[in-house]
C-alpha cells in the first residue's frame, strides 16, 4: 500500500472535486437521519485513521451544526459505556467496514438503545449486517482506499456539517456559499501544494531518512492531522512517532528530544501562531530537525512549509497529512522498505482486528 500513497496524493483533487459536485446527494442520507431528531450530541466511535479523521473535523461539526461532538474509541465505548445518553446519535466509523471493534461498538449502541449510523468506504462491507443506516463516504473502495480515505472522509464530514448547518439555520447562506467557494479553491490548489511538498521533501530528505523518533503537534483539527501523520510514519517506515496536542507536548514529552528526533509543528490556528513560532524556534536548541507547517506567511526560516492557500485555516485539515504521506512513500522507496514484513502480517492476522468475509 505504501508505494501507492504517492499515487493518491496526485489523484486527491479529482476525487474531491467529484465529491463537491455531488455534495447534496452525497450527504443526504446522513443529514436526513440527523435532522429527524435534531440530536443535541453526536458520539463518534472510531479507531486508527477513522479516529484521526473524526478528530480533524469534530470542531467544525460542533461549530457549524451547534451540536456537542464526543469522540471515543470503539473498544472503550463497548466496554465502559453502560447507560444510554439521551438525544445522542452514535456515529461509528470504519473505512473498510471490517473492523471488529467498530462492529462491536455498533452492537453495543443497539443494545443500549441508541440510534446508530455507520460511515465507511465500502457500504457493502460486513458491518452492514449490524446496522440499518450505513452511509458511504462517496469516494469508492479500491487499492488506494486506505491512503485516499483520509481526505475524502474529512471532506464528506465537512460537507455534512455545511449542508446540515444550513438546513438547521445554524449557519447562514452567505457563510455556506463562501465556505463552499473556499473548498473549491482548496481542492484546485492541492496539485500545487503537492508539488511544493515534493520540493520540501527533496530539500530535507536527509533529515527524513535519518530521523529516529518523530513527534508531531497540533491543536483543534490539526491534532487529528498530527495523529494521522504519526500513524502513517509508524506503520510505513517503522519509525516511532506520536501526535500531541501542542501544549500537552510541552508538559513532559519534549524532555526526551535529542538530535536524532524530528519535530513537526502544525501552525494553522491564528490564536496559536505566535506561540507555535516560539516553540519552533526554541525546540531547535534541542534538534535541527524541527519543521513548521504553517498557514501564515510571516515566518522565513529553513524547514518551514507554508500551505500557501488562502482559505479558512480550519479547512486545511484536508491537506495536512500530505507531507507525511510523501515522507512515507519516498523514504520507503529510498530505503527499499516494504512497509510490512511477514511477522507483522501474522501478528495482525492472529489478532483478528478485521473481518475478511461477510458475517
Amino acid at each position: 500500500m505504501v508505494r501507492n500513497i504517492k499515487h493518491w496524493t496526485l489523484e486527491a483533487p479529482r476525487y474531491c472535486a467529484a465529491m463537491l459536485k455531488e455534495k447534496a446527494s452525497l450527504v443526504k442520507g446522513l443529514k436526513e437521519l440527523y435532522l429527524k431528531k435534531n440530536y443535541s450530541t453526536i458520539l463518534m466511535a472510531a479507531s486508527g485513521s477513522s479516529f484521526n479523521i473524526a478528530s480533524s473535523v469534530r470542531w467544525i461539526l460542533q461549530d457549524w451544526m451547534d451540536v456537542k461532538v464526543e469522540l471515543v474509541t470503539p473498544m472503550t465505548f463497548s466496554m465502559l459505556y453502560h447507560k444510554k445518553e439521551e438525544d445522542t446519535l452514535v456515529l461509528c466509523m470504519s473505512q473498510s467496514g471490517k473492523s471488529t471493534n467498530t462492529i462491536k461498538s455498533v452492537q453495543t449502541a443497539r443494545k443500549l438503545g441508541y440510534d446508530a449510523a455507520v460511515l465507511c468506504a465500502d457500504p457493502e462491507g460486513p458491518i452492514r449486517t449490524y446496522c440499518e443506516h450505513v452511509f458511504s463516504y462517496g469516494a469508492g473502495i479500491d487499492d488506494y482506499y486506505v491512503a485516499k480515505g483520509f481526505p475524502t472522509s474529512v471532506l464528506f464530514l465537512i460537507l455534512f456539517a455545511l449542508e446540515t448547518g444550513l438546513a438547521k439555520k445554524t449557519i447562514d447562506k452567505e457563510f455556506y456559499d463562501e465556505t463552499f467557494r473556499q473548498l473549491e479553491l482548496l481542492i484546485r490548489e492541492l496539485p500545487g501544494y503537492h508539488e511544493k511538498v515534493l520540493k520540501f521533501y527533496d530539500a530535507c530528505k536527509e533529515d527524513f531518512i535519518n530521523m529516529k523518533r518523530v513527534m508531531i503537534t497540533g491543536i483543534g483539527g490539526t491534532y487529528g492531522n498530527a495523529r494521522e501523520g504519526a500513524l502513517k510514519l509508524t506503520e510505513t517506515i517503522g519509525v516511532p512517532a506520536n501526535g500531541y496536542e501542542t501544549e500537552e507536548f510541552l508538559h513532559g514529552p519534549y524532555y526526551e528530544i535529542n538530535k536524532d528526533y524530528a519535530v513537526f509543528i502544525f501552525d494553522t490556528e491564528p490564536k496559536m501562531h505566535t506561540r507555535n513560532v516560539s516553540i519552533f524556534q526554541e525546540i531547535r536548541r534541542l534538534t535541527d530537525k524541527v519543521f513548521l507547517l504553517t498557514a501564515f506567511d510571516d515566518v522565513a526560516a529553513e524547514r518551514v512549509l507554508p500551505f500557501g492557500i488562502d482559505v479558512d485555516p480550519r479547512l486545511l485539515v484536508l491537506a495536512g497529512p500530505v507531507l507525511f504521506q510523501i515522507i512515507s512513500s519516498n523514504v520507503c522507496e529510498e530505503l527499499d522498505i516494504l512497509c510490512i514484513n511477514m511477522e507483522h502480517y501474522r501478528v495482525t492476522r492472529n489478532l483478528s482486528t478485521k473481518v475478511e468475509k461477510s458475517v
